[in-house]
Parts: C-alpha cells; sequence; structure tokens
C-alpha cells in the first residue's frame, strides 16, 4: 500500500473559457486570478483537513499534519493544485498507550472517542499480550511477540521475534485517499464563488 496520498484541486477548461469570455478586455488577466484562487483554496483545504484530523486523533495537533503536506501550487500554465501528504505508519506511543508492565498487556487507543483497547492476540493459544521495549537505538515501542509458526524463515530469533504494533500514518488520518466527495464538491464550489467574486469586482460589478 503506497504511503502517499494526494488530492487534485483544478478548474475544468469549459470554466476557464466562462471566465476569459466574461473579462473580455480583461482577458489576459484571467490566468493569474485562477493561479491565485486555487492556491488559496488549496491552503484553505490544508487547514480543514488538518482540524479534521486534529478532532479525530488523540495526541495529535493542527501544526503536526500541516508540516506533513506540500502543495505543489498551480501555475499560470497549469491550473492544478496538488496536495500530498507522505508517511508511514506511525508508533503507537505517540498515541495514547497504557499498561504494559508487570505483565499486564498494553491498552492503547488512536480516536479521540473511541475507548482504550487491550492489545493481545486472542487467536494465539495461549493469548499473546503486548508489552513495551527500548530498542537499542533508545526508540520505545509497543510490540508482540510472534506467534509459534509465523516467525518469518530465516529468522534465528524464534520465540524472542517482535513485531511493532502501529498506529495510522500521516496521509490515513487526513483522509486523502478516502476524502468525502462532498467535502471536495464544498470546496470547488467556494473556489467558484471566490473566482466570480473576483472577477465582479474587477468589472466593476
Amino acid at each position: 500500500m503506497s504511503n502517499v496520498r494526494l488530492i487534485n484541486i483544478q478548474i475544468e477548461e469549459d470554466e476557464i473559457a466562462k471566465i476569459n469570455r466574461r473579462l473580455r478586455e480583461m482577458q489576459g488577466k484571467s490566468p493569474s486570478i485562477l493561479k491565485k484562487e486555487i492556491n488559496k483554496a488549496a491552503e484553505q483545504m490544508k487547514k480543514s483537513l488538518s482540524r479534521e484530523a486534529k478532532k479525530k486523533y488523540v495526541n495529535t495537533n493542527v501544526d503536526m499534519f500541516r508540516q506533513d503536506m506540500d502543495i505543489s501550487k498551480a501555475t499560470v500554465g497549469s491550473p492544478v493544485a496538488v496536495i500530498t501528504a507522505k508517511g508511514r505508519p506511525r508508533s503507537l506511543v505517540k498515541f495514547q498507550i497504557t499498561g504494559g508492565v508487570e505483565g499486564e498487556s498494553v491498552s492503547a487507543k488512536v480516536f479521540r472517542k473511541s475507548p482504550l483497547e487491550e492489545l493481545i492476540n486472542t487467536k494465539a493459544q495461549p493469548n499473546i499480550k503486548s508489552f513495551i521495549t527500548r530498542f537499542k537505538s533508545g526508540r520505545v515501542a509497543v510490540v508482540q511477540r510472534v506467534e509459534k509458526g509465523k516467525v518469518p524463515a530465516g529468522s534465528t530469533l524464534g520465540r524472542r521475534y517482535i513485531r511493532e504494533l502501529k498506529g495510522p500514518s500521516i496521509p490515513h488520518m487526513l483522509g486523502l485517499r478516502s476524502f468525502p466527495e462532498e467535502a471536495k464538491e464544498s470546496t470547488l464550489e467556494q473556489l467558484h464563488r471566490n473566482l466570480e467574486n473576483h472577477v465582479a469586482q474587477m468589472l466593476g460589478g
């Protein structure tokens, strides 16, 4: 699964032609108007995505989302802005965890409105609990031993083999792949209104 997700914000050719017709003698200015308004819409959507993600996920803030998003801005020759986010699944310790001591399994949550969930592999017999470990690098993580028979071939660790349990990535939390069409349409409608207002001002309307 790709860790790169994006949203395109653009004006269709018929919309560009419509704006050009309205501007008439000021037609030469329409490409710069389009570029400016599309880039403004992209910045607004970037802020909106960050605010919505912060509402859903625990221990997050607007700045961390905005920092991990890039905007390829629209130009005069290409009236398209692209919002891109990259990132791998984040360690569970960056969200909310509890337990993991004295034989107790770790409990974790990533959604603000969800309860803490105990991380136990109940499909294994006996059940396998999760625990907190610190790697030689100093990094702390929530891990779980792999059940018998599922240790990767070639590993000499046997029952000491562990896998890290992770939460969602920044792109996943931002919802760029599953971004609701109605929300995207709302942004485009606002973009069209802004363009109409801009054109009306230039024409003295």
